[in-house]
């Protein structure tokens, strides 16, 4: 790579990522911000997207806002944004950075999942039926798609027999 080819560099990061060699990615994503003096976002972004775990999920924060900060349309970092923000439990932020994403890009199966994710612990059911909905829609036979369903056919049983319960006596 040429010593000042930030691109080389990034790419260089996709391609380690993608042979799970993990910290030779980070380095490389690292040095791609690094060389392109802190401009280019797709690279603060993809090493956002490598850190983004519960153990590292607020330095992957950090950096996917430098990334949207410098083009706040690009759809990934919403998608890492609302990862990194439901696992530090800021569910509402996550909630809105999923809303932007969507803004952009309504096709994307796994955001309607991480919308799921945040809905459950937001004890949202009419919500979280929508995500669910929208997903087996986009992937109907997609690896998830059988636990999906059955969620989603739970919730439904749940609401129908809320519905159906009768009313509770007046209280004395």
């Amino acid at each position: 790579t040429a010593p000042d080819f930030y691109e080389g560099y990034f790419h260089l990061g996709v391609a380690y990522d993608q042979l799970h060699r993990l910290e030779e990615a980070e380095v490389a994503f690292r040095k791609a911000i690094a060389v392109s003096g802190e401009k280019y976002p797709q690279a603060f972004i993809a090493l956002g997207s490598l850190l983004n775990s519960p153990q590292r999920a607020a330095e992957a924060e950090a950096l996917v806002r430098r990334g949207l900060a410098l083009d706040g349309s690009l759809r990934q970092g919403h998608y890492e944004m609302g990862r990194a923000l439901v696992a530090l439990n800021r569910l509402e932020e996550a909630e809105k950075s999923l809303g932007e994403l969507l803004k952009l890009r309504t096709d994307y199966a796994p955001t309607y999942l991480l919308l799921a994710n945040v809905h459950i612990r937001m004890r949202n059911q009419t919500a979280l039926l929508g995500d669910l909905n929208k997903f087996l829609r986009l992937e109907p036979d997609g690896p998830q798609s059988p636990q999906a369903k059955k969620l989603r056919d739970t919730i439904v049983q749940s609401m129908e027999n809320a519905k159906n319960a009768p009313a509770a006596p007046p209280k004395p």
